[in-house]
């Protein structure tokens, strides 16, 4: 079966990190909310900012 492009993006940005495949080799999850966007992140001022600006982009996942 072949996916389509918004598909394949959302298991890219969503899919697990090398630490929760692999623990052993790359140590225990540092408790990342999703492959590239961690609690810390989310509470930088910038990004908030980023967000609210942004209207279009769908926030709900991440609150």
């Amino acid at each position: 079966s072949s996916i389509n492009t918004e598909e394949a993006f959302y298991l890219y940005t969503n899919g697990p990190d090398l630490t929760s495949i692999m623990p052993c080799k790359y140590g225990k999850p540092q408790g990342t909310l999703f492959k590239y966007i961690t609690q810390e992140g989310l509470q930088c001022e910038q990004i908030r900012q980023l967000l609210m600006r942004n209207s279009e982009i769908d926030t709900s996942c991440i609150i």
